[in-house]
């Protein structure tokens, strides 16, 4: 940090990132797109393929690669905006992500008068009610209670360690990741597996 100081004022000037952090940086960038694209569009392909994942729906790849080039150009205007890419606040921003998207599936899902998540079976097979629709509606719901409640969870963890009192940040960091790719994943089962 350059400091300029005059009489009786002292000024940060500017904040100048060292080349041993810059390199850093980019590592975990690297990991966080690649972590992206193998969750948002490689894990759901071979789960599928190996009969671990109901079968994927028609063009199917084509929505994986466009959601997982929005998060990944999420994810490097993130970073350039901050100034660098923290682990901890990439799995509370897929929360993010995955929160605003349910709330949008489930406002869509209660208007529509047909099923527009069909895959949504394939990961929440419960039955809440016996009328179809209603039962998605629910099954939305419940999905999306859980989510704000992981995005409640992953920005008080995120919170507690930028301000130095989470006791340890490094698994902290990592659990607010797992959380964050679960439910983003989830999400995107739903968008892409047949019924």
């Amino acid at each position: 940090m350059v400091i300029v100081m005059s009489k009786n004022t002292t000024v940060a000037v500017s904040s100048v990132p060292s080349e041993s952090n810059r390199n850093s940086n980019i590592y975990k960038v690297i990991a966080g797109v690649a972590l992206t694209i193998v969750l948002v569009v490689v894990a759901p392909v071979i789960a599928a393929r190996f009969g671990y994942l109901s079968p994927l729906a028609e063009k199917a790849v084509f929505i994986l690669l466009c959601t997982a080039g929005g998060l990944v150009v999420k994810t490097i205007v993130g970073d350039m905006v901050a100034g660098e890419f923290l682990f901890y606040k990439f799995g509370y921003d897929n929360c993010v992500v995955a929160f605003g998207a349910l709330l949008t599936a489930l406002a869509v899902q209660h208007l529509s008068s047909v099923d527009l998540f069909p895959g949504l079976q394939a990961l929440f097979p419960f039955v809440l009610n016996s009328d179809p629709l209603v039962n998605r509606s629910n099954q939305l719901l419940l999905m999306f209670v859980a989510t704000l409640g992981a995005m409640l969870l992953t920005g008080r963890i995120a919170a507690a360690i930028k301000l130095d009192k989470a006791a340890r940040p490094n698994f902290l960091s990592f659990l607010n990741s797992v959380i964050g790719a679960v439910f983003l994943g989830a999400y995107v089962l739903i968008l892409v597996a047949k019924g």
